[in-house]
């Protein structure tokens, strides 16, 4: 429980608690550090000025991991700010808390829905509800699911999202969709508090809690950084280097530059379909010109992509290395005329070729291929807490275009063909 009558607030949170609601944007974010002072900030902002000012609206939601996160991060400080349970009624199984009109100041009392939202799913508890106010606790666990359709519940005039959330990968959807995307700053403030901002934390503590994580998880944790996991499969990727333009690729079409070209296809439906096409230099560089990332597709449907690639490029595949889990599939494509095969699964040994072959600068990705460009900056290892740590052959992320753009093709090629093993 906050000790509320010997809390010390830092310039940064006074700011914040004394800006009022109209003053704020639609979406308002607290990140950083942990420890930080962003939970408590916002339940003395919600308790203070948001659900007084919202409770005549309509409804408001409060959501977190699970309602039991949320209780014990959220409503038991909330509820003694209003005076527990004399004026508040809170209904953990309906997920429903009231809070009394008189200690409020309001007309009406504020009906508050609390739901869980880090499983697929959770977003069914507020289907057809309207909210005139959301607040969100660990916002990062939320599913996209979850916060896509609440977003879409705020429908009452002039409703807000007032949300606190740890830091995450550079490629979470808050941080694409809300926190890098510039079109969003007229409705979006991303606000952030550093361990020192706390007041509260004496010295020591804060000398204890930085000791306490290491590697990604201190820039996460302790710095309040968005920055890419640890024990990533591909870390020799080098976003920055490793690329070529389509323009570049034609033009190495046309001065000679490759001596054949070659696909991969890891299958898919209600996954995706991940398959590429590339160009094999005369020094064994690979070139990946461009890639098909889809769900629900068909193999007709990669047949025609790979046909017109090669209309577009005015080439003919000389191999394309496919998942040989459904050889039905690699006979379709054979009866379209593709020169299609199964590949090599080898999973540790194909990492191991990849690896080497961006170590060695062997390999370009196309800037018209983000999906290839985000799984190899995401799939990782687990780690030491996670479920398969400590082995190779099993990834945390989607690896759809891994396997089925990268480690199919390269693989494949460079044993079957070259000869070549590492």
């Amino acid at each position: 429980m906050i000790d509320w009558t010997n809390s010390k607030w830092s310039r940064k949170h006074l700011d914040l608690m004394l800006r009022c609601y109209d003053d704020l944007k639609f979406f308002t974010l607290l990140s950083g550090s942990v420890r930080s002072g962003k939970t408590v900030t916002q339940i003395a902002k919600a308790a203070a000025e948001l659900i007084p000012q919202r409770a005549d609206k309509g409804k408001i939601l409060i959501s977190g991991k699970s309602k039991e996160t949320i209780y014990n991060n959220v409503l038991l400080d909330l509820m003694e700010l209003y005076g527990g349970k004399k004026h508040c009624d809170y209904n953990s199984t309906d997920g429903r808390l009231i809070v009394d009109k008189t200690v409020l100041g309001s007309k009406n009392d504020a009906y508050i829905r609390v739901a869980g939202a880090n499983k697929k799913g959770n977003e069914g508890a507020i289907w057809g509800d309207t909210f005139s106010l959301w607040l969100a606790d660990e916002l990062t666990l939320h599913t996209r699911a979850f916060v896509n359709l609440a977003i879409t519940r705020l429908s009452v005039e002039n409703s807000k999202i007032f949300a606190t959330t740890n830091p995450a990968d550079i490629l979470h959807f808050i941080y694409t969709d809300w926190i890098a995307n510039k079109a969003k700053q007229d409705v979006f403030e991303y606000l952030f508090f550093e361990l020192t901002d706390n007041l509260n934390l004496p010295e020591e503590y804060i000398e204890h809690v930085k000791a306490s994580f290491t590697g990604v998880y201190f820039d996460r944790m302790i710095k309040g950084l968005w920055v890419i996991a640890e024990g990533l499969v591909y870390p020799e990727f080098d976003k920055d280097k490793h690329i070529i333009t389509p323009e570049e690729f034609k033009q190495n079409i046309a001065n000679g530059l490759y001596k054949e070209f070659i696909g991969g296809v890891d299958w898919g439906y209600s996954a995706e379909m991940a398959a590429g096409a590339w160009g094999v230099t005369r020094n064994n560089d690979f070139h990946l010109a461009s890639e098909f990332y889809y769900k629900g597709k068909l193999t007709a449907d990669v047949i025609n992509w790979f046909k017109a690639q090669q209309k577009e490029l005015g080439i003919d595949f000389n191999y394309i290395f496919c998942d040989s889990a459904e050889p039905d599939r690699i006979e379709e494509m054979q009866l379209a005329k593709l020169n299609a095969y199964a590949s090599e699964k080898e999973i540790a040994a194909g990492c191991n070729t990849v690896r080497t072959c961006f170590k060695n600068d062997k390999i370009r990705i196309g800037t018209n291929c983000p999906n290839t460009q985000n799984e190899l900056l995401t799939l990782r290892y687990p780690q030491e807490d996670e479920p398969g740590f400590g082995s190779e052959t099993v990834f945390i992320g989607k690896d759809h275009a891994a396997d089925g753009v990268l480690r199919y093709p390269i693989h494949t090629y460079k044993k079957e063909i070259l000869g070549l093993t590492y």
